[in-house]
């Protein structure tokens, strides 16, 4: 790897000199060339005072930071003034007016030409040829808005600062050095964003843009801070941990007040929590963790605060070169916590160093309820176990959970209460291997925590009596401005789809402005984050940065975007038929403090989306941002509060198979990982006798779109078809888990599959044995012959066991009919009751099993097929059953009123069903006849002829039961 390092330092200013910026250039040299190595080779420029010209500099940028590989470090410190420019109208963003500029070397009698504003070197770096880590470290006044305000004094107790006195009027347009690229009408109406993106780079400053940064005899307070850090540390930090180390080692040093700054430009690899010049792995800075640094003036501070839930009286341990000593929190802050003095336990901790603390939870609780839709007790003890490694988790009911995690479909998944189809984020496959299960579901139940905390976040302390700001909206090509400060959750109807896009597709969206106003007679301290639903917390709104509100004062969100933010309705929402998309916006505000370093880590990056179909690869799965302070005399009182705002965009085809979902629809219904899912959001069963058949959801306007516009509904099973894709998971897990137990194949009507109602025969066998089920492709024996399926799929699976249920639709289902003569008197035999059509479907349905006995046979893996009949089902049941129902009604409108005459024909037919399966299977040891009769009880019936679950239980167990025989 090489280091490229562009080191300007500037003491000989004509007006206003320092004194020690170059030689803190040197130092950071030293330390730079301590770094090279076999795997760093270091490059360095200097510019120091008279070559520090605003031309070398640009020279420097252009020409030797432009070395810099992908793989390689560019990194731009810079030591001398900073000052503040009138921006002449021109840049939009800036809203206060003013542009943050370096100071590069002039001579005495030089007007002009020497400024180097911040626009200027997000140009500059915008020119870099390659895509190195970018990183730049200004220790001057005003360089929090960069990527040392002089008084009239030169000096304050020993300390200098370092800017220029008052403020530059605004250059001619010409002095810009990108005057030529960018006319000026562009940059007075334009947002920059759209001019000059951002290089992706992190920004290290030794103040905000309003303050001051001061040097000494030793050099600058921030540049000696900083190695000092390092040399601590030896170099394995983040830079998120280098800006909160020095923000708590200057807290009071200064004159003034000086908070160090990190600011991260641009979308890439680089982010806050990167290693510094990437010295360590990504994994080694990730860590983080919290710690206890010094300060000068007050003691050891923790590297949280009330923010992460820290407290008054909070115990904390302290590693101390392997002891452990206990400190309490004295005062919690925001951001940081002070601790009491360790030297009263008679501990002496060393000053330069910082030591690892270890707390109890700080988050907030997090309630799960673990919705075990397979009800596979095996996997949600496994599952349970994970979950409570998390000790920020609490199991829960499910009337009280924050977040549900699903086991359904041999997956795992987080969803919201009550959404228990639609997952946030991708769904953990239950068929990988144990560890691989719980690394990944680790990981997001801690993105989860912590996304939960700041979603629920609250300040326990002393807060404002009203929230302080007014929050509106303004839709896009609308004039209005509306209020939502007050509304919990505000829906955004989509304007329109977006122009179709390769990369996007064709996603419902809509664009917003957003604007928020201080009307309170406190300045504030904005931070925005927002809680994404695939458990990213980005702060997009003011680019990662706080925003300071004088009482009065609004402000525009979204710079880095033309301050127009858009809500687009994700393919994967789409598809699993979300009501609505939604963002939630939590608003931090106080009035006292800077929060922008501890903004950095409240951020997460999103995880990997629900499983969808790519659209460039259909066959694979696709992974899927002056001020009046009141009377003089009052106390002044510290504040911070809180309020969130959900932005919902409404789904205006909710409920209909639409977009990706409908282009790639014969792909979608074959892919088992996903169909389930599609079955349950958009279907729903409609029993007919022991045929399952399927109607689609009503959409926002009551219609059965789907079954209009799409020719899946041709075949009325698909409900069905899709559901039984879950079947071939749990199949394929239970071949992992159960290798001593035999394979089965089982074909069948609705006892054999009853999606989601009840648990079913098969539910039931299926915890036993790993079955294959089939029950989906037909609803009659006839069919199971006709599609083929049972017999091609025996001569793949190669079963031990085959089991079939068929012909309850052809005798106690709506096919009785047509069995049934006209008005029969009552007190007849049963079979006076019945006409030819009878004896017709009872010789069909012997033929049909003698066919599948004879066919089986032949596949000589399978030693037993296993066939039933059926119980009788009730007579006795209320009107409203009955008119539901597939066979009382039928019996009442042929004149069969009497319950005792239609118990007498149900048991004559089911009878005479079951003797015709005990004569085949009489004298052939291949077949073996379940006899179900009598084994549901009275009240265990779930609608006119299904079981309900301990009725099936019961029939399940004689299935098992008779399985265990051979």
């Amino acid at each position: 790897m090489h280091l490229y390092a562009l080191l300007v330092a500037i003491n000989d200013y004509p007006i206003l000199p320092l004194a020690q910026c170059t030689n803190d250039a040197q130092k950071i040299k030293s330390y730079l060339k301590s770094l090279e190595g076999d795997h760093l080779t270091l490059h360095t420029l200097e510019l120091l005072n008279e070559k520090a010209t605003k031309a070398n500099i640009q020279a420097g940028i252009t020409d030797f930071l432009s070395q810099a590989g992908d793989e390689d470090v560019a990194f731009f410190y810079f030591s001398g003034h900073g000052a503040q420019e009138v921006t002449g109208g021109r840049f939009t963003d800036e809203h206060d007016g003013m542009l943050e500029c370096l100071v590069s070397y002039y001579e005495k009698e030089q007007k002009s030409g020497f400024l180097l504003a911040d626009k200027e070197l997000r140009y500059l770096f915008s020119q870099l040829p390659n895509d190195p880590h970018l990183v730049s470290v200004f220790d001057s006044c005003h360089s929090g808005d960069i990527v040392r305000s002089a008084t009239s004094k030169d000096l304050i107790n020993n300390y200098q600062v370092k800017r220029m006195s008052g403020y530059f009027v605004a250059r001619d347009y010409s002095e810009f050095i990108f005057h030529d690229q960018l006319p000026e009408d562009h940059v007075k109406t334009q947002p920059l964003s759209e001019l000059i993106p951002f290089k992706n780079s992190v920004h290290l400053a030794a103040c905000r843009d309003r303050e001051l940064s001061w040097e000494d005899s030793q050099g600058g307070i921030f540049t000696r801070y900083l190695l000092t850090l390092l040399a601590a540390t030896d170099s394995q930090i983040s830079y998120q941990e280098i800006a909160r180390w020095a923000n708590i080692s200057l807290k009071n040093i200064t004159e003034k007040k000086q908070t160090p700054t990190i600011s991260v430009q641009g979308g890439g690899k680089l982010t806050s929590v990167s290693p510094w010049l990437k010295l360590s792995s990504v994994h080694t800075a990730e860590r983080g963790g919290v710690y206890a640094v010094h300060n000068q003036g007050k003691g050891w501070y923790l590297t949280i605060g009330s923010l992460r839930g820290i407290k008054e009286g909070t115990p904390v341990s302290l590693d101390v070169d392997g002891n452990m000593i206990t400190l309490k929190v004295t005062d919690a802050e925001m951001d940081i916590a002070l601790l009491e003095d360790p030297s009263a336990q008679g501990t002496q901790l060393d000053s330069s160093k910082r030591y690892h603390a270890t707390l109890a939870t700080t988050y907030a609780p997090l309630q799960l309820f673990i919705n075990n839709i397979d009800g596979d007790e095996q996997t949600e003890e496994q599952i349970r176990q994970i979950a409570l490694k998390n000790e920020h988790i609490t199991l829960s009911d499910a009337d009280n959970a924050n977040f549900f995690l699903n086991i359904f479909n041999e997956l795992v998944y987080i969803s919201l209460p009550d959404e228990d189809f639609r997952p946030l984020v991708r769904q953990i496959n239950l068929l990988d291997e144990p560890e691989v299960i719980e690394n990944a579901l680790h990981e997001q139940l801690h993105y989860l925590v912590k996304w939960n905390h700041y979603d629920t976040l609250v300040n326990p302390g002393v807060g404002f009596d009203n929230i302080p700001l007014q929050v509106e909206l303004q839709i896009w090509q609308e004039n209005d401005w509306i209020d939502i400060t007050h509304d919990i959750s505000y829906d955004l109807m989509p304007r329109a789809k977006r122009v179709n896009n390769p990369k996007l597709g064709n996603p419902w969206a809509q664009a917003f402005k957003m604007r928020i106003t201080n009307i309170s007679e406190d300045p504030l301290y904005v931070a925005l984050l927002e809680l994404q639903s695939d458990l990213g917390i980005a702060s997009d709104s003011t680019g990662g940065q706080i925003i300071e509100l004088a009482p009065g004062q609004t402000k525009l969100l979204f710079d880095q975007s033309g301050n127009v933010a858009s809500m687009i309705f994700s393919d994967y929402k789409e598809v699993y038929n979300w009501k609505k998309d939604w963002t939630r916006i939590r608003f931090i505000f106080n009035n006292h403090k800077d929060l922008t370093i501890a903004l950095q880590e409240c951020l997460q990056p999103a995880l990997e989306t629900p499983l969808v179909i790519s659209r460039f690869n259909p066959k694979s799965l696709a992974l899927s941002k002056g001020q009046q302070l009141g009377n003089v005399f009052e106390t002044f009182v510290k504040k911070w509060g809180t309020f969130q705002i959900s932005l919902n965009l409404v789904n205006p085809e909710y409920n209909i198979i639409s977009g990706d979902l409908l282009d790639l629809w014969d792909h979608y219904k074959k892919r088992e990982e996903i169909a389930p899912f599609i079955n349950q959001l958009y279907f729903e069963p409609d029993h007919d006798g022991f045929v399952t058949k399927t109607r689609s959801l009503p959409n926002r306007t009551g219609e059965d779109v789907n079954s209009k516009g799409l020719l899946l509904t041709v075949k009325k099973t698909i409900g069905n078809s899709l559901d039984n894709l879950r079947r071939r998971r749990k199949f394929k897990k239970a071949r992992l888990t159960m290798t001593d137990k035999p394979v089965i194949v089982a074909e069948g009507d609705s006892w054999f599959l009853y999606p989601f109602l009840v648990k079913d025969i098969l539910d039931y066998v299926m915890l036993e044995f790993p079955v294959l089920s089939l029950a989906a492709a037909g609803d009659e024996l006839e069919n199971y012959k006709a599609d083929g399926e049972l017999l091609e799929t025996v001569a793949e699976v190669r079963p031990k066991f085959v089991l079939i249920s068929g012909g309850g639709n052809d005798i106690i289902g709506p096919e009785i009919e047509h069995l049934l003569f006209e008005h029969i008197p009552a007190g007849k035999t049963p079979r006076e009751y019945l006409n030819e059509k009878f004896d017709t479907n009872m010789a069909k349905l012997r033929e049909l099993y003698e066919y599948f006995i004879a066919e089986l046979k032949k596949h000589v893996s399978v030693k037993q097929l296993f066939i039933h009949g059926y119980d009788y089902i009730r007579v006795d049941h209320d009107d409203k059953i009955v008119s539901q129902g597939w066979v009382n009604r039928y019996m009442n409108e042929k004149g069969i009123s009497l319950q005792e005459d239609r118990d007498r024909v149900i048991h004559y037919l089911v009878d005479s069903f079951n003797d015709i399966l005990i004569e085949l299977s009489k004298d052939d040891p291949f077949v073996t006849f379940i006899d179900l009769r009598g084994k549901v009880q009275q009240g265990q019936w779930y609608d006119e002829i299904h079981p309900d679950d301990v009725g099936y239980k019961t029939l399940g167990d004689c299935f098992i039961e008779a399985i265990n025989t051979f």
